[in-house]
């Protein structure tokens, strides 16, 4: 049995003597960031998180952090709504490519995933 695991362990590609790690992203996830932001909204009470009653939110199906099938958006959309709402009617597009919150939602608040790399 043992050699078994020292087998598939052994395989995997080795960099410069160490082996290889996941690679890490500049930013956290979309559900990560969704969560964060739900956490600040609720004051850091994750109980609270878990009682909110505001479903028209369009973050509330991703509160958790983990993927909810009955969604109406994915989460960048999710993020990219609240964007739209934070802003209000001014030039709201303009208004959120200069936007400098710090909000957990920041990177993904063009609609896209800057952990992906587009072509």
């Amino acid at each position: 049995m043992e050699t078994a695991r020292n087998n598939a362990t052994s395989k995997l590609p080795e960099i410069e003597g160490q082996r290889a790690t996941r690679k890490k992203y500049p930013h956290p996830s979309p559900r990560k960031a969704i969560r964060k932001m739900c956490l600040e909204c609720m004051g850091g009470s994750a109980k609270l998180v878990a009682t909110c009653f505001s479903e028209k939110c369009p973050l509330w199906h991703h509160r958790f952090g983990k993927y909810d099938p009955e969604a109406p958006l994915t989460p960048i959309q999710a993020i990219r709504k609240i964007c739209l709402n934070c802003r209000g009617n001014e030039n709201a597009f303009l208004a959120i490519r200069r936007c400098e919150g710090p909000c957990p939602l920041h990177p993904f608040r063009l609609g896209t995933n800057p952990n992906c790399k587009r072509k």
